[in-house]
């Protein structure tokens, strides 16, 4: 009984991939980086253009937690909505993270390049996250605000953030999780100590 309900278990899809993935965690200098956001950014579009540009590679992308290694949540508000106790995964990414792990898009659109450092704030959540706060509803053009990952300074509470993309949902933590509330911020839309350290994740054909 015991084995039969591990497999059991080890059967459930994690709603993302990870054949032929690696991943890697780089720390940049605190003394290099610190608080210059452009240095840092450029680092990453470096080390993200020379992967996806290695022969075999299938995809690349950045994360601030990886699924089965680690991850943070927080209070949301969302707005237009009384939602008392709302919260959700807090996933950092890059362009490519959903392709690179085969997490699929329901409607709506990826970050872009046009979603540049200034622009707007834009997330991506997955269909849990859209069913348990906009049921009934297209969650694309609505918005929220991480209170508790991106708290308020100096008297200047959280931005708010509008919703571009629907994926599917993924058990980030493993097999025995069930599906919850997650939401997907672009990485460079954020301040300078939020870009010291990211996870660089790589998907291969596997034939090489």
């Amino acid at each position: 009984l015991l084995v039969r309900s591990f497999r059991n278990v080890l059967a459930r899809p994690l709603g993302f991939e990870t054949a032929q993935v690696a991943t890697a965690e780089i720390t940049l200098s605190a003394a290099r980086y610190r608080g210059d956001s452009a240095s840092a950014l450029a680092y990453w579009n470096s080390l993200t253009e020379s992967l996806r540009a290695a022969p075999g590679m299938q995809g690349a992308a950045l994360a601030g937690s990886v699924p089965l290694v680690s991850g943070n949540s927080g209070f949301i508000d969302v707005d237009g909505g009384f939602a008392p106790g709302a919260a959700a995964g807090y996933r950092i990414v890059s362009e490519g993270y959903f392709e690179t792990l085969g997490i699929r898009f329901l409607r709506g659109r990826d970050f872009s390049s046009a979603d540049a450092a200034q622009s707007p704030r834009v997330a991506i959540v997955n269909s849990q996250m859209a069913r348990r706060y906009w049921p009934n509803e297209s969650p694309i053009g609505k918005r929220i605000r991480a209170t508790s990952m991106e708290p308020s300074s100096d008297g200047v509470p959280a931005p708010w953030i509008t919703i571009v993309g629907e994926v599917n949902d993924t058990r980030h933590f493993g097999h025995e999780q069930e599906f919850d509330a997650e939401m997907f911020v672009l990485y460079r839309q954020l301040p300078a100590w939020r870009l010291q350290s990211l996870t660089a994740i790589a998907r291969g054909s596997g034939t090489n």
